[in-house]
């Protein structure tokens, strides 16, 4: 099986909605079905596309898919990119140039939380410039909230992913620095999550509804309220950032034009239906220097 895709899939919850349509074939694929992705004809990719396809690079290396992806060379920004990020170590084309350096945070592949993820994240933006304490209080717990609900409750063979970028706003359509993030699994997803103490709760659009609303937990510990995705809400609305959350084949999402979240199946132009295995969650949040 061959995919090609083009043109650009920016960090905006309409172009991942878009690249998981055009993933959708794949995401379908049977074990030791062979695939591959061509990224030739792509001129930019984001941190949340990124997470995407790192993620089901991954998972078709356990299902025994031989998975292969044809990155881009050009531009030369993305080319550069594509190995700062991890991408093209990942898919086994390293290419010239370090990891992780500059304006990204490289792939980073999680079994257990970490303060050091949160941390990270921090140290990017103060490589670029000074962090407000209310800025560096809410990447932190943004990036622990997300990380902890994947160790939680994804149970993902590939574990968690986490890939993160500053942009500066120049010579965008959004001049306000901000940071963007993708941590995505290969799970089972919000609702078979939810089901195993909330049984009444019979759809994905339901189950998300619930853990943005609060008090919902499939964790049974003292210091688990069930506010993470809750609370993740609220502080992206609080600082005018973006989200996306999308599991299996739903999407919760809120910006700033549209601060209460809004919960709706995912669609897609070219297929009747749009399917991720697994949970992504997409954040970017202004940064104030």
């Amino acid at each position: 099986m061959r995919v090609v895709a083009s043109g650009n899939f920016d960090d905006d919850a309409r172009e991942i909605e878009r690249l998981i349509g055009l993933l959708g074939p794949i995401a379908l694929a049977k074990e030791n079905q062979k695939w591959q992705l061509s990224l030739s004809k792509v001129r930019y990719l984001g941190p949340w596309a990124v997470g995407v396809i790192a993620a089901m690079y991954l998972r078709g290396e356990l299902l025994h898919q031989e998975p292969r992806v044809v990155l881009p060379t050009a531009p030369k920004e993305l080319d550069q990119y594509c190995v700062n990020s991890g991408l093209a170590g990942l898919v086994g084309k390293g290419g010239g140039g370090q990891v992780g350096v500059g304006d990204a945070i490289a792939l980073e592949r999680f079994t257990e939380s970490s303060w050091d993820r949160p941390n990270r994240v921090v140290d990017l933006i103060t490589r670029h410039g000074e962090l407000s304490l209310d800025d560096e209080g809410n990447l932190r717990t943004c990036v622990h909230e997300v990380v902890q609900n994947v160790v939680d409750h994804a149970e993902s063979p590939i574990g968690g992913l986490l890939c993160a970028r500053y942009m500066s706003g120049r010579g965008t359509s959004n001049p306000k620095p901000e940071v963007r993030l993708a941590i995505v699994d290969a799970g089972r997803g919000v609702l078979a999550s939810l089901r195993t103490k909330y049984p009444e709760v019979t759809t994905i659009g339901a189950a998300l509804e619930r853990i943005i609303e609060g008090n919902y937990s499939a964790k049974s510990r003292v210091n688990n309220q069930g506010l993470g995705v809750s609370n993740l809400f609220r502080i992206i609305a609080n600082t005018k950032g973006r989200i996306a959350y999308v599991s299996r084949d739903w999407l919760a999402q809120s910006y700033p034009a549209h601060p209460e979240p809004e919960v709706r199946v995912l669609r897609s132009v070219s297929l009747d239906a749009v399917f991720f295995p697994g949970t992504a969650v997409f954040l970017s949040i202004p940064v104030e220097h």
